[in-house]
């Protein structure tokens, strides 16, 4: 092959077959993407060209199918070629804002500079630069008189951006929410862009929550509707992370199988066994980002800690898991490190604690409709006031043990044990 004794074909050869369209007016723009490939770039186009590995098409190189997936197996881009794409089309990008925020400075030019910020939010930015270019353009209609369409500039500040804010604090379920109202805002109205983006969005939060399926599935609806629109930028990030998924795909199946393989040692009491095993599954799982796996991870080996009467070590996997669980949006497995978190505290004997945890949890478990679990939850809670007014009546301490008991008798009356009630 050529490629095996031309380095310089090398280091050009990923490029037009990673660029869904190749590389335009390639004798300008390719030493920009590559500037390491040196003086003979003319002469080793040439050559490639005659090989038949390349073509060029009016002032582009581009490869042909084929060609492009046996390159992309062989010589794949690396995160090098990734970084100088990047830079090659964010650099001038960003030069072009800068100046077209020079012109917002000056209500003489608001006609004019309204159309150049139109045309910038058809571009990729940072959801920082977004919101500023939205409420410049806010701003602008207003004082045009527009004060209609400042409204609807400012809800769309409200959908889009506001999912961008919820994703990078961690609320991934309320950020799915924003983006997926978002999305069909912007196909009602026929904006492609606005919709590839927010399906991007998606498939980026279901990524990070290792959900890969759904990410797949956003990721790849993104990149059809980047490529219809011509957005190249768009289409290039969507490819990129659908090879990362592609790619951890193996490493997480390999973290599953460690995981499932605690199962097993757990249920045989062999749980030195289990915890080798889910520490190991943990450690895979963190190396590939699937943070929803390593949270499992870690209530597994509180649940082990708990079983095995080990609870300050109980204590701290649980919490552990419960702060991964809140931060990817997962609310069930939330509330159910919340109860085990309760369980805990009552065992060693700290009732107080032991109320708020539950207490917690049983409000998640309502909120999110598990009434099963909220029942578990308070008959847990009745039977800690109960024992909490024996305790004090005990002690000789009446009216506080009558109020103890009064409390149990409304949690009885709640879960509808009528027979306890009675008794109490």
């Amino acid at each position: 092959m050529l490629a095996s004794q031309d380095s310089g074909s090398i280091r050009i050869l990923p490029l037009p077959a990673y660029l869904p369209n190749g590389v335009p007016f390639w004798t300008l723009n390719l030493p920009q993407l590559s500037p390491d490939i040196g003086d003979d770039l003319e002469m080793t186009i040439l050559i490639m060209n005659d090989s038949g590995l390349i073509y060029e098409e009016s002032t582009s190189l581009r490869m042909l199918s084929p060609i492009r997936e046996y390159v992309q197996t062989k010589h794949p881009v690396t995160q090098h070629h990734l970084a100088q794409i990047s830079s090659f089309y964010i650099a001038p990008q960003q030069a072009h804002l800068e100046a077209i925020y020079c012109f917002t400075k000056f209500i003489k030019f608001y006609p004019q500079t309204l159309p150049m910020l139109d045309k910038a939010l058809t571009q990729e930015w940072s959801s920082k630069e977004h919101i500023n270019i939205r409420f410049l353009r806010a701003g602008i209609m207003q004082w045009m008189g527009y004060h209609k369409q400042a409204i609807l500039e400012i809800q769309k500040i409200e959908t889009t951006e506001m999912g961008v804010i919820y994703y990078m604090q961690g609320e991934c379920s309320q950020a799915i929410e924003k983006f997926t109202n978002a999305k069909t805002q912007f196909e009602n109205i026929g904006n492609q862009l606005g919709a590839a983006r927010c399906l991007q969005s998606l498939g980026d939060i279901h990524h990070i929550q290792g959900e890969y399926p759904q990410a797949i599935e956003k990721l790849t609806d993104a990149r059809t509707q980047f490529e219809n629109i011509g957005n190249q930028q768009g289409v290039a990030y969507c490819l990129h992370k659908l090879g990362e998924i592609h790619h951890i795909g193996n490493q997480v199946r390999a973290a599953q199988c460690l995981q499932s393989l605690g199962d097993p040692h757990c249920m045989q009491g062999e749980y030195p066994q289990a915890m080798e095993k889910l520490t190991k599954a943990k450690i895979q799982f963190d190396k590939i980002g699937n943070q929803l796996g390593a949270a499992q991870c870690l209530r597994s080996l509180g649940d082990i800690h708990y079983m095995q009467g080990e609870y300050p070590q109980a204590m701290e996997k649980l919490t552990d898991a419960r702060t991964q669980f809140e931060k990817i949006g997962n609310q069930l497995w939330a509330a159910c490190c919340l109860k085990r978190l309760g369980d805990t505290h009552y065992m060693q004997g700290e009732y107080p604690e032991a109320i708020e945890k539950l207490t917690s949890a049983k409000n998640l478990f309502e909120k999110i409709g598990d009434q099963n679990r909220a029942a578990k939850c308070l008959k847990k809670l009745d039977y800690i006031q109960l024992k909490l007014s024996m305790k004090i009546y005990m002690q000789g301490e009446y009216p506080e043990a009558i109020e103890k008991l009064t409390s149990a008798k409304n949690l009885f009356e709640k879960i509808g044990d009528q027979n306890r009630l009675q008794s109490a």
